[in-house]
């Protein structure tokens, strides 16, 4: 049997201040006394009144965010969805094929390589960067014409992979199609501080965009310099091995599901951007104090990268060392190069809202 008694609580200022007039009236025997604006004693049960309004108002947004049902700031959902054994999914980027038109017309032999991460864009906010290195080479015989060119991309997993090109009619131009991911990749860097033996280290790092991927190296300082290259390495698929130099650092759902000993880290999403936790040699690996901790976040703009063919028209600036015949010194120039989407790019979506993670969790639950 349920107890049937019930507590009103009023957080209303209004009804908070006939309240406390009633109680002065009962208690202070005041019920001839006037209570009009001007009185000084009414001065204090408006000064009362507001206060408790306001302490109830606080009170009862605490009391909420307790609760995955009722909470409605994000970092309390996550939180609580957290607790439930529930993460939740990164934002998906889109992806294209991108038609790239170069021109053929060079004194002499050429080669040349597009990086992967090379950006493409369509209008000034939606950046789409190349998956794989792209080697390029166009050669000419003795009398200047030029043969079939080889385009290769490097693909990580697969090894390399020759492209299909086409030439125009007078073979002044070159045509090839490469693929590319609508992300953006944010680099900060951070010193481990002193740390006590078994003291866990966490690290805030802020970000605009959707989350679509989190990767982490560490070193010693005077090792700096290769750590670019070890993050670019994860960013096209590559895991490197961890080495005496260089710690690579895998991701886990969870802290506590990390290893004793091994380089793993865990994160959650917070309202302005990200925090990552570090184990303390009983659970996973404590870092080193002193060592250069590069992170890089990639970034993208979800369901807004799924664009229609043509928008994608921009790309950034490629240089190629030209052999120059008549002065007989090499020369650096710009490729002319154009740039456009034959298809729409797809399978963009967002990160989960707050909504959406809430039910999601609950889901999860039952």
């Amino acid at each position: 049997m349920f107890n049937e008694d019930s507590i009103t609580i009023y957080a209303s200022r209004d009804a908070i201040r006939e309240q406390l007039i009633e109680y002065a009236k009962d208690y202070l025997d005041l019920e001839t006394f006037d209570w009009s604006k001007s009185s000084y004693i009414s001065y204090l049960i408006d000064l009362l009144s507001g206060l408790t309004a306001n302490l109830l108002f606080y009170n009862t947004s605490v009391y909420r965010e307790m609760f995955l049902t009722q909470a409605i700031q994000k970092d309390s959902v996550i939180n609580l969805a957290s607790m439930l054994g529930y993460s939740p999914s990164f934002a998906t980027s889109a992806n294209s094929q991108i038609l790239v038109e170069i021109p053929t017309e060079f004194n002499g032999d050429v080669s040349f390589t597009i990086p992967a991460g090379h950006k493409y864009y369509a209008g000034s906010n939606i950046v789409f960067c190349q998956n794989n290195n792209i080697i390029v080479d166009i050669n000419k015989d003795n009398n200047g014409s030029i043969y079939p060119p080889t385009v290769i991309e490097q693909t990580p997993n697969y090894g390399n992979k020759t492209l299909k090109t086409t030439l125009n009619e007078d073979k002044s131009l070159l045509y090839f199609l490469v693929d590319a991911t609508q992300r953006q990749s944010i680099y900060q860097e951070f010193q481990i501080p002193e740390l006590k033996s078994f003291q866990f280290h966490k690290i805030d790092m802020e970000f605009s965009g959707q989350l679509a991927g989190v990767s982490l190296v560490t070193t010693q300082p005077q090792n700096e310099k290769d750590l670019d290259s070890y993050i670019k390495m994860i960013e096209q698929g590559i895991v490197p091995e961890t080495t005496s130099i260089y710690n690579v650092w895998k991701p886990y759902d969870s802290l506590f599901l990390i290893p004793s000993g091994e380089y793993g880290f865990s994160y959650r999403l917070t309202q302005k951007g990200l925090q990552l936790f570090f184990g303390n040699n009983i659970v996973g690996k404590q870092p080193t104090a002193g060592e250069i901790c590069r992170i890089a976040v990639s970034t993208t703009e979800g369901a807004s990268g799924n664009i229609i063919a043509g928008s994608i028209t921009k790309a950034d600036r490629i240089y190629v060392n030209d052999y120059d015949y008549v002065n007989n010194k090499t020369i650096r120039k710009q490729i002319q190069m154009r740039v456009v989407n034959t298809s729409p790019a797809i399978n963009g979506k967002n990160t989960q809202s707050t909504d959406e993670i809430r039910s999601s969790a609950l889901a999860n639950v039952s």
